[in-house]
């Protein structure tokens, strides 16, 4: 079987504007999967080569920050500020495939 994909490499360190304490870390490989099924195989390879040269690239990006940002704790801006202490946040290293 043949998968095209973009392999993404990222580490996100958010610290305090006041302190300069890590507060936040994360560091992990995403694979976004661009592959496409047609039905034929030499069709599904060309269109996945295709569509991996036509990707978005803003949405690869998005989806790597939607994953990576999920389980930040809450400010004190957000409803959920304070509550959300007792939630399981996933590994600080990470290797995910993305869409899922």
């Amino acid at each position: 079987m043949f998968f095209s994909t973009v392999t993404i490499d990222l580490e996100y360190i958010l610290k305090s504007t006041r302190t300069n304490e890590v507060l936040f870390t994360k560091k992990g490989v995403v694979t976004y999967n661009t592959s496409l099924s047609t039905g034929n195989p030499l069709l599904n390879i060309a269109a996945s080569l295709i569509n991996t040269a036509a990707i978005n690239y803003v949405d690869v990006a998005r989806a790597c920050n939607n994953y990576s940002f999920s389980d930040i704790p809450k400010g004190k801006y957000s409803p959920k500020f304070g509550l959300d202490r007792e939630e399981k946040s996933s590994p600080k290293k990470f290797n995910v495939r993305l869409p899922k």
